[in-house]
């Protein structure tokens, strides 16, 4: 018998509605507490690597805070917060109108419940791929953004960028280009030759590159 046939397949659909209607709230309070543990690993963890960062420079004039805060980095973090809200809260959005349009071409070809439960796999499959590209991206484009406010907190005003060539597909501009040149935060270098757009390192989708911070001794730096 096709899934087409099935008399009750209308109810399939009031399955999916109602699941969706609870399963989101309870989703989206898992994301914000998840999100906010997440952040805040990326806050302990920037903070660290700065520290030794600088101090591996061995300099007199640099003054390093314990736990580096600033106006900056707070509404930093809250932007890091709302952007991954956004994001983790928009995956079982999508997951359920793949769900319903797979559930309505299944009613439309007459699939059978075999042909069916593969493309329900294909879409699992798509799904879990596109948490994961997520949850990457996001956690280097964190790490990356608190460690440049930590930095400026302290009053360190260049980076070096940094290629770290862990891509599948490095963007050669970024490899070629930007690798190890050193650039002001306050005036930061084009990242998309295409778009001319200006940024830091992982500001760009899945960009791996890192920042590390340079202390010139042209400029005055308190803590």
């Amino acid at each position: 018998m096709s899934f087409a046939q099935d008399e009750d397949i209308s109810f399939g659909f009031e399955v999916i509605a109602d699941f969706k209607d609870k399963y989101t709230d309870i989703y989206a309070k898992f994301a914000e507490k998840t999100v906010r543990t997440f952040v805040n690993k990326s806050n302990s963890n920037a903070d660290y690597t700065l520290r030794k960062s600088l101090e591996n420079m061995n300099t007199d004039k640099l003054k390093i805070k314990r736990n580096i805060q600033s106006k900056e980095l707070d509404v930093t973090i809250e932007s890091i917060v709302a952007e991954n809200m956004s994001l983790i809260t928009s995956i079982p959005e999508e997951f359920f109108k793949k769900l319903t349009t797979t559930m309505t071409l299944a009613i439309q070809n007459g699939y059978s419940l075999t042909q069916f439960k593969k493309q329900l796999m294909k879409v699992k499959g798509m799904t879990e791929r596109r948490a994961s590209m997520i949850a990457k991206d996001q956690s280097n484009k964190a790490f990356n953004a608190i460690a440049r406010r930590k930095a400026q907190a302290c009053g360190v005003k260049q980076f070096e960028w940094i290629h770290t060539g862990i891509s599948k597909t490095p963007r050669p501009y970024h490899k070629n280009v930007l690798n190890h040149k050193i650039f002001d935060f306050d005036k930061p270098p084009i990242i998309d030759p295409n778009t001319n757009v200006r940024g830091y390192p992982a500001q760009l989708v899945n960009c791996k590159c890192m920042m590390r911070p340079v202390v010139s001794f042209e400029h005055d730096v308190t803590d």
